[in-house]
């Protein structure tokens, strides 16, 4: 009989609680997915005078130009690509993978 008690007593409280012997069970923490972070690539501009635009659409402004032969560093999200000062359409670019 005092077994069984202190069975009830001791053991079920620890399952029911979902504590281990020799510590208390800690939840397995959630990391959001990584963001894919786009590389920086080098590339020069293929074409003669291009608009340097604020965003990456032709319906935003010129902020400046880029000139033929000038030598870029972009990031490339679709079909435009970030340079230091604002937007240039990719096709304009001669990088790799990059100039259509």
């Amino acid at each position: 009989m005092k077994i069984r008690f202190y069975f009830f007593i001791l053991v079920i409280p620890v399952i029911a609680c979902g504590i281990q012997y020799g510590g208390s069970a800690s939840p397995v923490p959630e990391y959001p997915a990584p963001i894919a972070v786009p590389t920086p690539i080098h590339g020069y501009v293929v074409v003669g005078d291009v608009n340097v635009r604020s965003c990456p659409s032709t319906a935003c402004g010129v902020v400046g130009y880029k000139y033929a032969g000038e030598v870029v560093t972009a990031d490339c999200e679709g079909s435009w690509c970030k340079v230091d000062t604002g937007w240039v359409y990719a096709p304009c670019l001669g990088m790799e993978g990059v100039c259509k």
